[in-house]
């Protein structure tokens, strides 16, 4: 896709989009969870709580940053807490670069031009953030040392 400059509701919708998506995807996602598991599974209930507390700290992540845009730029929210901001921005990005060649090519569920777009709001709503929050030119790198 060709530079293309977003703006502030570009990326409002974007998150709105994934939260929206997610106000589906995960009640079924945890309801096929809770089905498979047997109810004294202890593992599986502690599998399942996991899941619960990652979904909801995604989701809350997801929606300080949409406020944190809808507001920009403000000062003194700390470091921790505009990281793990950051970290769900690149995570969503990361699946997004991981899942939408499958979505268009293998199961028609996008088309190239619309993956296109998703990709470039998030990317760019990914640099915006690093930027302006964390003063960061570059995403930070997490390499997994060799064994």
């Amino acid at each position: 896709m060709t530079h293309v400059q977003f703006t502030t509701d570009d990326y409002l919708r974007a998150i709105e989009r994934e939260l929206g998506k997610r106000t589906t995807t995960y009640p079924k996602i945890l309801a096929k969870m809770k089905k498979r598991n047997q109810p004294d599974d202890v593992e599986a209930a502690m599998e399942f709580d996991n899941e619960v507390v990652k979904q909801y700290t995604q989701i809350r992540r997801l929606k300080n940053v949409g406020y944190l845009v809808q507001t920009a730029p403000i000062g003194g929210i700390g470091n921790a807490f505009a990281e793990g901001c950051l970290f769900e921005l690149m995570r969503e990005l990361k699946e997004r670069k991981r899942c939408y060649p499958r979505w268009v090519k293998v199961y028609k569920m996008m088309t190239q031009e619309t993956a296109d777009y998703e990709l470039a709001v998030w990317e760019s709503l990914t640099r915006w953030f690093a930027k302006e929050y964390l003063d960061l030119d570059e995403f930070p790198t997490k390499r997994k040392k060799k064994k």
